[in-house]
């Protein structure tokens, strides 16, 4: 797997495979939940 990171972050052009295409999508719904969950928790604290 690092060798596939390694061509994805150096080469021109790479083609992912529909999985690795699944896990970064989860991977991305994750992070989006979690931003979204850190940026509520702030929103509260400075209406206090």
């Amino acid at each position: 797997m690092k060798q596939h990171e390694d061509a994805s972050d150096y080469d021109d052009f790479y083609i992912a495979s529909c999985e690795e295409t699944e896990r970064q999508l989860v991977v991305a719904e994750e992070f989006i939940c979690m931003v979204e969950n850190y940026c509520a928790d702030e929103r509260k604290e400075t209406q206090k």
